[in-house]
Order: structure tokens, then sequence, then C-alpha cells
């Protein structure tokens, strides 16, 4: 994956707004979405070079009209063909036409946001479908010649138990679907949840959900090779590992973020100002230290683990000598192993990694 660059587009537009969510979007609006397209073709078109992968993500890129699609999929052509084109989409706006249109752009990757498999929890969350409904597209999906699906389900919900977490997981199994995204709730300020004072489960439950996720996933043929995400043979998701290698990204649109040539950034939020063609962003210069580090922390998020060769190459630094303190106290914790040239985080350090990497900081 060496030298690969991603490209990600926010779609900013979502029909509701779900009760955890705090992502920077708006109720659908065509006239606005038409608007928003049209301006984000023009930032596309802006791009120099090539590119590894695409993801259209949000917000919810299937609330978009077939029109509204086919323009901003348009603007995507010249890059084709590559690795992996995915688009986010919600089951309930799934529809033989929509996948077949995103087909015939190149789409060939489809995230559907399906967050649980029990329809009291679904409710609670304020999505908008069912637990049929996300079998229903997944088939749709299928039917219209596209099977590298991944499916997002959420954990830790406010009132969930172990066993409703293991029911959404057999579920999830039984749709056959080669990709799955766990995430534990993260109760945002500004979201719904926090107005309401909702909270994720405790520590210990949080704990069970996620051993049992590993466990069972492992055992029916998902291997985990994030610390979220778990894939059959092959079908591992090429874009976000552009991240967890801390591969340049570009990001096109309203709120999305990018990292281009030792800069991260952040779109201006304004959707009236992108419309209006005014673009602003804010910008962070990443330090050598800055990079070396943020390498470490996205390259332990992944079971491979770190290769210390292509470390030492790219940063100009040896990773054994920089964090010599860290890597003694978390490897003799049995948190971190080093072998065959790799720095990987065992399972036991999956569990605790915000606590490892906090040692990496000095």
């Amino acid at each position: 994956m060496s030298g690969s660059r991603g490209l990600y587009i926010h779609v900013p537009f979502c029909a509701s707004v779900c009760a955890y969510c705090d992502f920077y979007r708006f109720r659908y609006n065509e006239e606005k979405a038409a608007a928003w397209a049209k301006e984000a073709v023009f930032d596309l078109n802006q791009i120099q070079g090539s590119v590894d992968t695409i993801y259209i993500g949000g917000g919810t890129p299937s609330v978009l009209s077939g029109e509204t699609l086919k323009s901003l999929l348009e603007g995507v052509q010249r890059f084709l063909p590559v690795k992996e084109l995915t688009v986010e989409c919600n089951p309930e706006r799934v529809t033989p036409e929509k996948i077949r249109l995103l087909k015939e752009n190149g789409v060939n990757r489809i995230s559907l946001g399906a967050q649980a498999f029990d329809d009291g929890i679904l409710g609670m969350l304020g999505r908008k479908h069912d637990a049929e409904m996300i079998r229903n597209a997944v088939g749709i999906c299928r039917a219209e010649g596209i099977e590298n699906i991944s499916l997002d389900l959420m954990y830790s919900l406010p009132g969930q138990t172990v066993q409703d977490w293991k029911k959404t997981l057999e579920e999830a199994v039984k749709t056959g679907v080669p990709h799955l995204s766990v995430y534990s709730l993260t109760v945002e300020e500004g979201s719904l949840f926090y107005r309401q004072g909702k909270t994720p489960s405790d520590p210990d439950t949080e704990t069970a959900m996620y051993d049992t996720a590993i466990t069972y996933l492992e055992e029916n043929g998902y291997r985990q090779y994030e610390i979220s995400n778990f894939a059959k043979d092959g079908r591992e998701s090429f874009h976000n590992k552009i991240y967890w290698h801390y591969e340049d990204f570009i990001g096109v649109g309203p709120g999305a973020s990018g990292k281009e040539n030792g800069i991260r950034y952040t779109n201006n939020v304004s959707l009236n100002d992108y419309i209006k063609g005014k673009r602003r962003r804010e910008e962070i210069p990443l330090s050598e230290e800055d990079e070396r580090f943020e390498a470490v922390m996205m390259g332990l998020r992944l079971r491979e683990g770190i290769n210390l060769a292509g470390y030492r190459e790219k940063y100009g630094v040896s990773l054994e000598t920089r964090y010599a303190g860290a890597l003694e106290k978390h490897v003799k914790a049995e948190n971190l192993v080093i072998e065959d040239g790799f720095l990987r985080t065992t399972k036991r350090g999956m569990f605790v990694l915000h606590d490892v990497l906090v040692d990496f900081l000095d």
C-alpha cells in the first residue's frame, strides 16, 4: 500500500438526524444538494494526479436524488479505475435503481449503516429502518452485482445487554456480507443523546461486548484486521487502510478532512458559503515529530502492526530507539509484541490501546 492516496467526499445531507450523531449534516433539500454537488465536482476537477481509493460518506450519500448522485459520480469518473470506490447507504434508501446507478458509475463497494438488528434499539437510535430492511438492502446490492458489502454495527448502547449485542452479531453474520465494522457508542456533545443525558454501557459491559465481537466474528470467518474492523479473506477496506498506514488523503466538501504533504486540514463547514464558491479550511502543519507519533497511533490499530524497517525508511528514525521507554513498558506488560520485523498490538493491548499510546506521547 506504500504511496497510496485516498479521496474522501463528504455528503452533508441526511433525511433525519440520528440520536447519537454530531457530524456536520443538514436535512435534505434537493436545490441545495444539487448546488453542493456542482461545487463538489468543481473541487474534484482541481485535484492533480491519481487516487487509489474513493470513499463517498456523510451524512447520508444515499439520500441524494438519482440526478444529483449521478452528477456527483460523473465528477469522479476521471479518477477511474480505482482499487475501491465505496458509497455509504442507509438501508431504507437502497433501491434496485439506485444501486444500479452506483454500479454503472464504477462503485464496487457499499457500506450499509445497519447499527443493530434489534428494532427497539434502532427506534431508540432514531434510525428509519428496521432489521428486515437491512437484509433486503443486502439482497438488492447482490442482485445488482455488488457483492463487496460492509455493515456498520454499534455496541455499548443505552440499555443494550451483551446478549442483545450477540444477537445483532449473529444476524449480521447470517447475511454473509464480507466486512463488518463495530463501533462503541461515544456520546458527543451536540447530539440528542447528550441533551437527553444518555450514557454508554459501563466499562465492564463495553469490554465484554468488544470481546464477544472479536471471539464470535473470528469463529465465523471474519479476521480482525483493525481494532474495529473484521473481514473475510481479501475483503479488507483498502480506503480505510490508507488512513491506518498514514498515507495522504484528500477531503472534498464542507466538513471533510484531509491530510496532504504534511498538512492536516478540515474544510469550511458552512454549506451556504460552500455553495457560493467560498473556500476556507483550517490547516494544521504537522512537524516531523507529529508525523512519527501519528504513524504509530494509526499503525498500532492494525493487527498486522507497523513494519519497523518501513517506518525507519519513511521517518528517518528507528521506532525502537525513539520510543524505547514506551516499548519496553508495554512489551513487558504484554500489550505490544515485536515479531517478524513488525511492532504489533496484542489482543490484550487492543483493549487498552488509548493508554498504551499515551506513553508514546513523551
